[in-house]
């Protein structure tokens, strides 16, 4: 155990000059690395100054589209597909249905119970292949 100080033993000051040096240091490290280009992609922004156009000129977004594709199929038959209304059997016509999508369409997939995972998997990696990113998947309760 540590004798208690005396009164004439001094308490050792702290010197805050050099922990501030540091935090300021860091501080300009983080600001300076900080890479804020794909977050100011993402945000819309008005950037015209004020009073320079009589008029507001609006960005046109590409409007988001959602697709289900329904799957059906059991390990004894072969898959087949509906969009819609529309009815596939062939591959190669639903390759080419999908093909046609924008990047920014949603792909909703909706196997039936009895799909076995390779056919659900197959079109997902169709889709991928298409260049479709937002997938996601469908179920049901049991």
């Amino acid at each position: 155990m540590k004798a208690p100080l005396s009164r004439h033993e001094e308490v050792p000051d702290l010197n805050m000059t050099s922990m501030i040096d540091v935090i300021f240091l860091l501080l300009i490290f983080f600001v300076f690395t900080a890479n804020f280009d794909e977050l100011e992609r993402l945000l819309p922004m008005n950037l015209t100054l004020p009073g320079t156009t009589a008029e507001e000129e609006k960005i046109e977004l590409p409007e988001e589209q959602t697709v289900t594709i329904r799957l059906f199929g059991s390990s004894q038959s072969p898959p087949s597909w509906e969009i819609g209304e529309e009815h596939f059997s062939d591959r190669a016509a639903l390759e080419k249905r999908i093909g046609g999508y924008a990047e920014s369409t949603t792909i909703i997939i909706a196997p039936d119970g009895t799909v076995p995972v390779e056919s659900v998997l197959d079109l997902y990696d169709l889709c991928r292949q298409s260049g479709l990113e937002r997938l996601q998947f469908q179920a049901k309760k049991s």
